[in-house]
């Protein structure tokens, strides 16, 4: 014996839709620490290896 539907009732199919993904945040190398890991376009997440050194001066 099947369930009684109203009108108002509709039958669900396949699967819920995606959660939007995060809105892209502009990241500073100074913000960047060992452990996490940035999402670049076209390459994908990549681990954050070592703290940021200090820059070195140009040499000339």
């Amino acid at each position: 014996m099947t369930a009684t539907r109203t009108r108002n009732q509709i039958r669900q199919r396949g699967r819920a839709p995606a959660p939007p993904s995060p809105p892209a945040v502009p990241t500073r190398a100074a913000d960047l620490r060992s452990g996490h890991a940035v999402r670049i376009a076209g390459y994908g997440t990549l681990p954050v290896a070592a703290e940021p050194g200090p820059v070195l001066p140009p040499l000339v």
